[in-house]
């Protein structure tokens, strides 16, 4: 367990799940992941074979984020591994963030690990820059589309096709409709080394998550 001026870090345990879930929807409202599907993925995880550890944030005994670092099973590399860091929207800039990034640098390098990953929305600005102070480069972006079933039209798959100019403007105005019905963003996926030694650390401030 580490202790900073006011984070507390602990592992997380099975009955952290329902805040978790529920901490997680209030950073990204846009996914439906819930319980059993975290539950799931965490007993399926193969140990044997791939890293995985789970931290939680808590400030007066309360829960305000969580940190998980582990291989990308996708991308396996031994020495490499992802760190993703969630913070409650309510709790951001207190350091928080940098506590739990820190107690995950702290398990890779117990690994000898040599790099560490990691992914953040463009939208989110803060994010983006907790991740270039800390030495991360961009590498590539990854576009995201989701279709929310519920109550979409699926008739305006055929506004697609041509219209005289008179139906012009209705055949962009379903357009639009459509779009209302479609979600988007940009994830910004970024990586940097880990050199020799302990890495410097950074005083936890309000300009960190």
């Amino acid at each position: 367990m580490r202790t900073s001026s006011k984070t507390v870090i602990r592992a997380a345990t099975p009955a952290d799940y329902p805040v978790l879930v529920a901490l997680n929807k209030a950073s990204y409202p846009e996914y439906g992941e819930t319980e059993e599907e975290w539950r799931h993925s965490d007993e399926t995880w193969d140990h044997k074979k791939y890293f995985k550890s789970r931290v939680v944030a808590e400030d007066g005994g309360r829960v305000v984020g969580f940190g998980l670092v582990n291989h990308m099973r996708w991308a396996f590399v031994p020495t490499k591994y992802r760190i993703d860091v969630t913070v409650h929207p309510d709790h951001r800039e207190r350091g928080h963030g940098s506590a739990l990034y820190d107690a995950l640098l702290d398990k890779v390098r117990e690994r000898s690990g040599k790099a560490v990953a990691a992914a953040v929305k463009e939208s989110m600005v803060g994010g983006v820059r907790f991740l270039a102070k800390r030495g991360f480069r961009e590498v590539k972006r990854d576009w995201e589309s989701r279709l929310f079933v519920k109550g979409f039209d699926f008739a305006l798959r055929d506004s697609r096709r041509p219209c005289a100019q008179a139906g012009h403007s209705h055949h962009h105005a379903r357009r639009r409709d459509a779009a209302r019905w479609l979600g988007s963003a940009e994830s910004v996926r970024a990586e940097r080394g880990l050199p020799d030694g302990h890495p410097e650390r950074r005083p936890a401030d309000a300009s960190h998550p």
